[in-house]
């Protein structure tokens, strides 16, 4: 199942189009519209979700502070009802609290688009297994 969080990417990357379709401010849902995306619970769903972002960690604050938080609290009181996968930017990996709380929350799988105009470093990123 796929739910939205966010619209939008901080970033001005060449060969993305997402700015030139949702803009560079990240606008995001509340926390009551996002939760309502949530209710899939409510209808047995309970098997992974895809949060379908441009950028998911494109405002961090409002992840940490509000979203994260609110999510790892929601997977414990469901006794963790979801695993969560989603896109985000490469500076994912300068942020350990930022990690630490997507897994908590319930994030197995990020999916980070690395580009380059060097073909063998392309090559050599597809090798790394983590």
């Amino acid at each position: 199942m796929s739910i939205q969080y966010s619209r939008g990417c901080p970033f001005d990357c060449e060969f993305c189009d997402i700015i030139i379709l949702n803009g560079h401010t990240p606008r995001t849902k509340d926390k009551p519209n996002y939760w309502q995306s949530l209710t899939l619970y409510t209808i047995g769903l309970a098997r992974g979700v895809f949060i379908v972002d441009d950028n998911f960690i494109g405002n961090k604050r409002k992840l940490k502070e509000e979203i994260l938080p609110a999510m790892i609290e929601w997977q414990k009181d469901k006794k963790i009802p979801f695993g969560f996968l989603t896109e985000a930017s490469i500076n994912l990996a300068d942020d350990e609290e930022l990690m630490q709380l997507m897994v908590k929350a319930g994030f197995e799988t990020v999916f980070i688009g690395i580009e380059s105009p060097n073909e063998e470093s392309l090559v050599n990123v597809t090798r790394i297994r983590i």
